[in-house]
């Protein structure tokens, strides 16, 4: 009884240790993961420290506080370096949400929005919007800015119509819009302007004259005058100063100087041409060294001109070259002056019936007024107007149709009527043996004759055009050079197109065989 007692009393005593034991091991447990999760909770309140400290710092870039209220600040007003840009200032932040709200201010007249739309179209900070089409939107909204007033706007106009970008090149145009920006106080264009006009540009120069003959002030004091601007442009050889000038010397009666200024100009345009032509026709000046210069523009005008005074000193070779040329660049005048010398053979001119019906045709393509059968009226010779009525026909196919009209220029003399006539009976009447006759003026050269046999005989064309060609037919290496393009044979082809083209005009299947001829051998 007395050890029972005992091991209970020894058994309630291991059961408290125990116990208490396991409370001192929860206890350190419970502490750890306090320990734990204070730290956790210290790091997080640390990283949203730093993060709320970031977005303090950013955000210090992006507001500053004005009389007690956050108000958004842009970093806009950064001039650009180039001169040309007429120092623009820049868009650096641009949204959807804005570009909405200028455009609707835009709408209303707002000259500023207006200004800065095509700012933000001429950096690409309008989105969805193709980058061939930015550079228009821009030149349009700086032109709505300038025509309501806005100076720098004005600038950046005038730099589109300076440089041609968004819009037709116009410098005159420009030089009016820059006059206008500097007048109402684009200081910074300003100093650009002065910088280049005294580096010698001679643009800038004609501006500051015009700028400072409005408003003197802007000369100031250190400034040059306007005269000594305008001299500065007339020594640049700046084309609109020496127009002015040379008006100015016509206006005083001071031709020779007129002259001057106007041989000064190193690109005369098609304006220029024209005065000058004027002028020389006033001074009846025939200046032969001027109308070659003025020819070799292209513009022709002055070609035609040059013709001219070739033919009033007998050089009728020189003057049909001149013809053409003109006839090529457009001038129907020299186009009819040309046919005319073609179908008479003037001037030891030879003649041409066929080149001149492939003139008259352009001519006729070009304008729907006109038909060929009247063109070739107006040209007044008796045997060429059935001839033009033959070809018509025999370029359709139709040979019994054409026959009459190739056999009564035949009778009136007509170049190459024979041999066409010849053709057209060997198609319809093969008993009439018109071939042997045919074949015996292929032998003599006789115009036309080898371009009849090769419709006539296809097998033999090349072999029968080629001595012609070679021999300076035109109407043969047209002809050929569109026979060779068929088969494939473009680098003989092109040969001989080329020079057709060169001493004539091609036919509209010449014409055709030589494009694919010339793409042919670019990419052989």
């Amino acid at each position: 009884m007395r050890y029972k007692r005992i091991l209970t009393i020894f058994l309630t005593m291991l059961i408290v240790i125990s116990g208490a034991f396991e409370s001192e091991a929860a206890r350190r447990r419970s502490s750890s993961r306090r320990t734990k999760t204070t730290q956790v909770s210290r790091s997080k309140k640390k990283s949203r420290v730093r993060s709320s400290s970031r977005k303090s710092r950013s955000s210090k870039k992006r507001y500053t506080r004005s009389r007690g209220r956050r108000t958004a600040t842009r970093n806009v007003w950064r001039p650009f370096r180039n001169f040309e840009t007429s120092a623009r200032p820049t868009i650096s932040h641009i949204t959807n949400d804005s570009v909405a709200s200028l455009k609707r201010k835009s709408a209303a007249g707002n000259p500023e929005a207006q200004y800065l739309l095509g700012c933000s179209y001429f950096e690409n900070k309008v989105r969805n919007t193709p980058s061939d089409s930015t550079i228009i939107y821009a030149a349009d909204y700086w032109r709505q800015a300038a025509e309501s007033g806005h100076p720098v706007g004005m600038g950046d106009y005038a730099y589109c119509l300076r440089t041609g970008r968004g819009v037709r090149p116009d410098t005159l145009k420009a030089v009016e819009w820059y006059v206008k920006s500097l007048v109402t106080g684009n200081n910074q264009l300003l100093r650009l302007v002065k910088q280049n006009a005294d580096r010698g540009s001679g643009m800038d120069a004609f501006t500051m004259s015009r700028a400072v003959s409005e408003r003197p002030s802007l000369g100031d004091k250190n400034g040059k005058s306007a005269t000594e601007y305008y001299a500065i442009a007339i020594n640049s050889a700046f084309p609109h100063a020496l127009i002015e000038e040379a008006r100015r010397a016509i206006d005083n009666g001071e031709y020779e100087r007129a002259l001057t200024c106007y041989r000064s100009i190193p690109s005369p345009d098609d304006n220029t041409i024209s005065e000058m032509l004027e002028l020389l026709s006033t001074m009846g000046n025939t200046d032969e060294s001027i109308l070659i210069s003025l020819a070799s523009t292209d513009f022709p005008e002055a070609q035609l001109a040059l013709a001219k005074h070739y033919l009033t000193q007998n050089r009728p070779t020189e003057a049909a070259k001149w013809l053409k040329e003109a006839a090529q660049n457009g001038n129907d005048q020299a186009l009819d002056y040309y046919v005319r010398l073609l179908v008479s053979g003037e001037n030891n001119i030879k003649r041409d019936y066929m080149q001149a019906y492939n003139w008259l045709d352009v001519r006729a393509e070009e304008n729907d007024s006109l038909s060929l059968d009247r063109l070739a009226a107006s040209i007044g010779d008796a045997a060429f107007e059935p001839f033009v009525d033959g070809t018509i026909l025999l370029r359709a196919e139709k040979y019994r149709e054409a026959m009459p009209f190739f056999e009564k220029s035949y009778h009136l003399d007509g170049d190459g009527a024979e041999s066409l006539y010849l053709l057209c009976l060997a198609k319809t009447d093969r008993k009439a043996k018109a071939d042997k006759r045919l074949k015996e003026l292929v032998k003599q050269g006789a115009p036309l004759a080898a371009y009849a046999w090769a419709i006539l005989k296809p097998k033999e064309a090349i072999k029968t055009l080629q001595p012609a060609a070679d021999a300076g037919s035109i109407t043969a290496m047209d002809y050929l050079g569109t026979l060779l393009a068929r088969q494939g044979k473009y680098p003989q082809a092109y040969k001989y197109l080329v020079l057709a083209d060169e001493a004539g005009i091609l036919s509209p299947e010449g014409a055709k065989a030589l494009s694919e001829s010339m793409e042919h051998t670019d990419n052989h």
